[in-house]
């Protein structure tokens, strides 16, 4: 039987075709693919019928570049047999690409139900990458508290299948050790930056460290009597200390990352500390191209002049302003 539209020896090649032969070319065939998916003249399993609809995704994102539509493939892939791992990995990629939280969600609490009856190996690892992905997404990303527990719990029921193979359940457990205060402390975030520190001492993690402490506020505290008074004078001194560290961090590795220069840069200015402030600029500066980094110069150089009373330092920056050096 030949499918409506299916192209046949005998069946002469389109004009549109001939015209754009590749982009023509892929959506006749996904066209195809799409008519035998859903077609009730041909017998298929769900299974198989998620499978083609998967291919038209493929076509649609790799091919014609057009990703909502591949969305929509995928989710129809997903009507068809609710268990395609495939199209869960297809639909979480353009969750994280789009920062949809609420997509993120819809495919997690449809994934569960169908994880114990999982057998394949293969099924078995895309189920752990999937919900491992879900597990940072809701502790980093999205901060759904309640969720990550969840996908913490499957994922550590997930890590006991004897399909899963011993290196990726030591990487699981490694991974659930490492995320556990963020379910036992308010300051989990906090918690879970410090151990991410120790394990992988990086520009990323000082710099994530550094501006989540400095975001922090300062726990209040009332002013009824001297008790308190001696309370909140340590609690000032605690906080000066902590605010020490976040600079520290921050300057390991403002010569790195712009992120970085420019908290320090914010903090020196709501701080009203100009030379630190007209430094931080100057370092700013030299992680940007010359168009950019001529403005900053020349603001640190009216610092100098007008602030710290450095005209020699100010001439020297207005003159590599100028030059773009």
């Amino acid at each position: 039987m030949t499918l409506i539209g299916e192209p046949s020896e005998t069946q002469p090649v389109p004009t549109s075709v001939k015209r754009r032969p590749d982009e023509a070319a892929w959506r006749q065939l996904r066209d195809l693919l799409e008519r035998r998916a859903v077609s009730a003249d041909v017998a298929l399993s769900p299974m198989d019928s998620a499978a083609l609809l998967l291919e038209c995704g493929e076509i649609e994102a790799t091919e014609l570049g057009y990703n909502e539509a591949a969305q929509r493939f995928y989710q129809a892939a997903l009507e068809a047999d609710p268990s395609e791992l495939t199209a869960y990995l297809s639909l979480r990629d353009a969750a994280v690409l789009t920062d949809d939280a609420a997509l993120a969600v819809d495919l997690f609490e449809r994934v569960g139900p169908f994880l114990p009856s999982l057998r394949p190996q293969a099924d078995v690892c895309d189920a752990a990458e999937l919900l491992s992905t879900f597990l940072l997404l809701f502790v980093f990303r999205w901060r759904d508290t309640v969720r990550a527990q969840h996908a913490a719990d499957l994922l550590m029921t997930l890590s006991v299948s004897p399909a899963l193979p011993a290196g990726e359940r030591f990487e699981i457990r490694a991974l659930l050790e490492l995320l556990k205060p963020l379910f036992e402390s308010p300051s989990a975030y906090r918690l879970a930056l410090e151990a991410r520190l120790r394990l992988t001492p990086d520009a990323e993690t000082r710099t994530l460290l550094g501006v989540h402490i400095l975001d922090t506020p300062a726990p209040g505290v009332s002013q009824n009597d001297e008790a308190d008074h001696a309370r909140e004078l340590k609690r000032d001194h605690a906080r000066e200390q902590e605010l020490d560290r976040a600079r520290e961090l921050l300057e390991e590795v403002a010569d790195q990352v712009p992120l970085a220069a420019f908290v320090l840069v914010e903090r020196a200015a709501m701080e009203g500390r100009y030379a630190a402030l007209a430094v931080g600029l100057e370092r700013l500066a030299r992680l940007y191209p010359p168009e950019i980094a001529a403005s900053i110069v020349y603001l640190a150089a009216e610092l100098h002049e007008w602030f710290l009373g450095d005209e020699n330092r100010a001439a020297q920056l207005r003159l590599q302003a100028r030059s773009g050096t």
